[in-house]
């Protein structure tokens, strides 16, 4: 029981240690992402107040760029993580999006809070 206890929470524990707290959006058809615990993983959060966060590190818009392609250069993968607030702006979304892109990535997974269906 333990053993179950354990491999239900430690998703939700950990996304929670990385980062800022969001408050992420709720799916169903959540498809696991195991990369985005890796220790190399570039995970970008942005908070319902417009923070952007890289890893635990609060950055600016325009760093991001420059931010993603010494992550690159160092062996992380071409993919980028992200963890958005579920009340956050569309528009601050967009414009991250539009800076990962600039960098060179066009691998982005949003990360969700899984809810099993209802039997």
């Amino acid at each position: 029981m333990l053993a179950l206890v354990a491999m239900f929470m430690a998703p939700v524990m950990f996304v929670d240690v990385l980062g800022p707290p969001v408050d992420l959006p709720k799916a169903q058809h959540a498809v696991l992402m195991p990369h985005a615990d890796r220790e190399d993983a570039m995970v970008i959060a942005i908070t319902r107040d417009g923070a952007i966060y890289f890893g635990s590190g609060r950055v600016r818009l325009k760093e991001l760029p420059t931010i993603i392609g010494e992550s690159l250069a160092a062996g992380a993968e071409r993919k980028v993580y992200m963890k958005v607030d579920r009340l956050a702006e569309y528009r601050v979304v967009a414009s991250v999006l539009d800076q990962v892109r600039f960098a060179g990535v066009e691998n982005i997974g949003f990360l969700v809070a899984y809810v099993p269906p209802n039997g």
